[in-house]
Parts: structure tokens; sequence; C-alpha cells
């Protein structure tokens, strides 16, 4: 039988990321990923998936940042409470490792966090990486054109408004980035969201409350359907999907009753064969 979770410590970069419609990609619920990340637990150590997680979103933000023809921008990562904020500690820790200036602003609201959360904050420090706790009264690190943000403040999990200091910082960086884009479009602040735009209802696509607006979004395991419908099609920007070396465990999941597959995000090949085919002595009323 071959191996459900492709995955260890030494294939941590080696990333397979996919673009819906350009490959025919399942799309799940948040209830469905919620069911595919339990069993992989099961099968694979937990924090394992989180530093895969990071590491190859790293990885693609610095190729996004290899064109660059000027000095390596300054990453500035928003890391939350629960596990989407550790993957975004993952992130912060391998860009530092690759020589990126790195700013980790934590909003932890007293909370201590998942094991995983904490080896994780740990694994960046280990790096060079220097954590702060985001405070009201400082407010953002000074947003200059050319820097890239990373999102992971609130991740999937989000199915209501943001409020507290999370609603206030997707405020602060909603109109710090509005400023440099509308000030100097050339060198305008990317915005790259981990797993899913903060703020965004990952099942309905739809924003109840402050948003994270990015330029591109990383999201694991498998694409999400809030992600391609209402408002998420456009706070998303582009949408690439990095199955975590879970693929195997993934195409077994849908094969199991009851986890019914309600949307695929069908690639360009596919849809071309699906079209009705022409024929030469056709013409416009022949299909309507």
């Amino acid at each position: 039988m071959a191996e459900l979770i492709h995955l260890h410590p030494e294939n941590l970069g080696q990333a397979n990321w996919q673009q819906p419609g350009e490959a025919s990609l399942p799309v799940l619920s948040v209830r469905q990923i919620r069911l595919l990340e339990e069993a992989a637990f099961r099968l694979t150590d937990s924090f394992l998936l989180m530093q895969a997680a990071g590491i190859r979103s790293a990885i693609r933000i610095a190729d996004k940042l290899g064109d660059a023809d000027h000095q390596e921008p300054t990453c500035l990562v928003l890391a939350g409470p629960g596990n989407n904020g550790g993957d975004g500690c993952i992130v912060a820790g391998e860009l530092k490792r690759r020589g990126y200036p790195v700013k980790l602003i934590q909003v932890t609201e007293g909370r201590q966090g998942s094991k995983d959360r904490m080896q994780a904050v740990l694994w960046a420090m280990a790096q060079g990486v220097e954590p702060v706790e985001f405070q009201l009264e400082s407010g953002l690190p000074a947003i200059s054109p050319g820097v890239v943000v990373i999102d992971a403040l609130l991740g999937i999990a989000c199915d209501r408004a943001p409020t507290g200091q999370i609603q206030t910082l997707i405020q602060l960086l909603n109109a710090e980035v509005r400023k440099t884009r509308f000030n100097n479009p050339a060198e305008a602040v990317r915005v790259f969201a981990l797993d899913c735009p903060s703020g965004l209802n990952c099942d309905t696509g739809t924003a109840p409350g402050e948003a994270i607006q990015a330029d591109a979004t990383f999201t694991y395991l498998a694409c999400k359907q809030g992600l391609l419908t209402g408002q998420g099609k456009r706070l998303s920007g582009e949408i690439l999907v990095e199955g975590l070396s879970c693929e195997g465990l993934l195409q077994q999941m849908l094969q199991r009753p009851g986890f019914e597959l309600h949307a695929t995000a069908r690639g360009q090949a596919e849809q071309l064969l699906r079209l009705p085919q022409r024929g030469h002595e056709h013409h416009k009323g022949s299909f309507g």
C-alpha cells in the first residue's frame, strides 16, 4: 500500500504548489478539512505538518521576492494566538534563516496557545527572530513601500467578525497598505495570507467584519470552498494549494462513505474536454 503521508524531516522544503483552474482540485468545507487534519495527526507528528506548511510557504514567498532588483525587503509577520500563528512563526524563522530582515508581531491575547504553537515560536527564535507582542498604544511598525506582510492571524477558524486587538490590527494594516498602494504603486506593499485571509469565513466566502485583502493566499491540505466564492475570491488574490505530502490520505478519505465532495475546481485541460465538439458546418445557431 502506498504511503498515505509522505512527509519526513528531510523533505519539508519539497513543495508541490497547485492553482485552482490550472489543475483539477477537490474543494473542501472547513469540517472536511478538520477531519483530514485529525486523520493526518494520527499518522504523523502535528508539528512536522506545521513545519512543512511554514517552510514551504517561506520558500514560495522567497521565490516571489527573488525578482526584486533592490535590497531584500523587510518581512512583517503577523501571528495570531492559534496554530495559524504557529505557521506564521515558522515562516518568520525560515525567512530569517534565508537572510531576510524579519519582524514578528504576535497577538496572543493572554493565551498560551497549543504545544505546536509554542514550539513554533521557539523554533523561530532559534533562527534569530525576536517576537514582539502587539500593543494598541504602539500601533504597527512603519510600513514603507516594498515591505512584505505575512498574515497568520486567524486562519480557517474564523466564523464571526474579528474583535479586540486582531480587529484593530487588521484595520491598521489595511489602512497602511491602501496608503502605500496609492502613493507608490510601483513599490506597493504585498500581503501574503497563510491558509486564508484573516476575517474570511472559509465555508461561506463572506467576511462578516474586518478582513485582510491578500495578494496571494497559501492554503494547505486542500482548497477551501470559501476561497473561491463570494468575497473570498477577491480577498484571497492568487490561490496556491499545498497538500503537505498528504495527497494519498486525501484521496483515501474522498473514497469513504459519507465524505461527500461538494465541488471540484476544474483544470483548464479538463474544462476544454467538457466543451461540445464543433464541426466545420456548425454555426452560432447550432449551439444556442
